[in-house]
């Protein structure tokens, strides 16, 4: 038995021999707050920075991004004051992005993304006071531990996201084509330099201590989850359509003047449904031209024909839903009176969005200038009662969309944006305007343009006036249909071209 007092170094020698070995790297890795919080941003910073369009990937990517974010800054808000604004700019973040996340599934999100877009260059400044504060903070974290302050990549990253956002400004995307292979290599680069920057300050022995919360992470993921899903839900199921004030139709009377329109031509249907200011308009009507057409909006079924080696295909639409009657009506020796309507004879299954683009017979045309502003209604039938309404909106735009080959034009058009009710039947409506003759010899040419969105099934939800404006092609989301009323003078008569 030994009497001789221990040592120091040898009771510090049994104690460092008395604990346990300490664990494997791979496991302190995850179980360290400054590395687990520093994998989280940085790949946040990545999710946020790469956008791929296919797959949705350009909302997913960011929107993890900003999840993983809002959690590694959390974690570091205590170290300093450069984190702890991080944290500030990573939380606004997340909650922009909830927002336009939920917003685009439905009918308002276009508008919300142009709310937006009024507001970029503050958006970039924000976003650019997040790296900026993140190298700040970088810059501290380092300090602390004893090395060198030097953070070049930090800085990389933010003199990076500030050429991207001078480049967005610019609105150059033809460059990114040519440069963007060469811009995500140094991104890439850039965000692998942190990593290993980070990865010193374990090497160094820095530790932090994760900054109390009061949910834990695997919760909060699940809260932001829950809300997205049930934001998304409330879009899709209350916010699909245009809301329209229908009320009950009135009689407009005045059937002397529908008898008149009716004898010179005008289908009963059409001269019915015309408000009593049209019909007022329509009096002493001295002549009618009519042009009717059918569309089907389902895809009909193949036939398949073959003629000796030769095979055809052709489609067959046994159902039609679409009834559009274009009429023309004279008012006096050189003024018309154009009237397009059309009418769901069957119906066509969803109810969304709705559009006509007008292109009036003095859209393009020497030979004809308008005469007083566009009316027109909407209508349907219900348990023996006719509801109407306006449109939502019924008025001349100019916008710019995409041609075939992936150029722009600009364009000024009159659009009709509304939605049908669910119920009912017998659901129509008209657009008119009136012309005078300028210049002898010109054809009068007024096209209807319906689109009918044929999905819900979209995302983000688009309005078919924004699918109009786009120049987008016909696909499972939207169909369009066109018919003209063509007509010209000929021996002091109307003249169906």
């Amino acid at each position: 038995m030994r009497k001789e007092p221990m040592t120091e170094r040898e009771f510090d020698f049994l104690l460092e021999s008395s604990l346990p070995e300490l664990p494997p790297s791979d496991v302190t890795k995850w179980v360290n707050p400054w590395r687990t919080a520093m994998d989280r941003i940085l790949l946040g910073f990545a999710f946020q920075g790469i956008t791929l369009h296919f797959f949705l990937l350009q909302y997913i990517l960011p929107a993890i991004g900003s999840v993983l974010l809002v959690l590694g800054f959390r974690s570091l808000r205590k170290e300093n004051l450069w984190f702890r604004l991080c944290y500030v700019i990573s939380l606004f973040g997340l909650a922009l992005t909830l927002v336009t996340l939920m917003a685009n599934a439905t009918i308002y999100g276009g508008g919300v993304t142009q709310f937006l877009l009024g507001y970029t260059i503050p958006l970039l400044g924000v976003d650019l006071c997040q790296y900026l504060f993140f190298w700040l903070g970088f810059r501290g974290v380092r300090k602390k531990a004893g090395l060198e302050p030097g953070v070049a990549s930090a800085f990389a990253l933010l003199v990076w996201n500030g050429i991207i956002c001078w480049l967005a400004l610019l609105e150059v995307g033809d460059m990114y084509l040519v440069i963007g292979i060469g811009i995500l290599v140094v991104y890439l680069c850039i965000l692998r330099c942190l990593w290993v920057l980070s990865t010193q300050l374990d090497e160094a022995g820095y530790a932090v201590q994760a900054a109390p919360v009061r949910v834990e992470d695997g919760l909060l993921v699940k809260v932001l989850a829950g809300v997205l899903v049930v934001g998304l839900a409330v879009g899709y199921g209350f916010f699909d359509s245009y809301p329209m004030d229908w009320t009950a139709a009135e009689e407009t009377g005045h059937q002397e003047i529908k008898g008149h329109l009716v004898d010179l031509g005008m289908p009963a249907q059409v001269a019915d449904d015309l408000t009593q200011e049209d019909l007022l308009d329509c009096a002493g009507a001295t002549e009618v031209l009519v042009d009717q057409s059918f569309h089907p909006f389902n895809p009909g079924r193949e036939v398949v024909t073959t003629r000796g080696y030769e095979r055809f295909i052709t489609f067959v639409y046994d159902v039609q839903e679409l009834q559009i009657t274009d009429v023309a009506v004279r008012l006096d020796q050189d003024t018309w009176k154009i009237i397009h309507h059309f009418q769901w004879v069957v119906d066509p299954g969803f109810r969304g969005t709705e559009s006509i683009q007008f292109w009036p017979a003095y859209r393009k045309s020497e030979g004809w200038a308008q005469e007083g502003g566009w009316t027109g209604q909407l209508l349907y039938d219900l348990e023996g009662q006719t509801y109407t309404a306006p449109y939502y909106s019924l008025e001349e735009e100019t916008y710019t969309g995409q041609d075939w080959f992936g150029g722009t034009y600009t364009s000024t058009d009159v659009f009709a944006a509304f939605s049908l009710p669910k119920e009912g039947e017998n659901h129509r409506g008209y657009g008119s305007y009136t012309i005078r003759e300028v210049q002898e010899g010109w054809i009068a040419d007024s096209w209807i343009n319906y689109t009918h969105q044929l999905s819900r099934i979209q995302y983000p939800v688009q309005q078919a006036t924004e699918h109009d404006k786009s120049g987008a092609w016909d696909n499972y989301k939207y169909k369009t249909v066109q018919y003209a009323l063509q007509f010209r003078m000929k021996d002091g008569k109307g003249v169906m071209n």
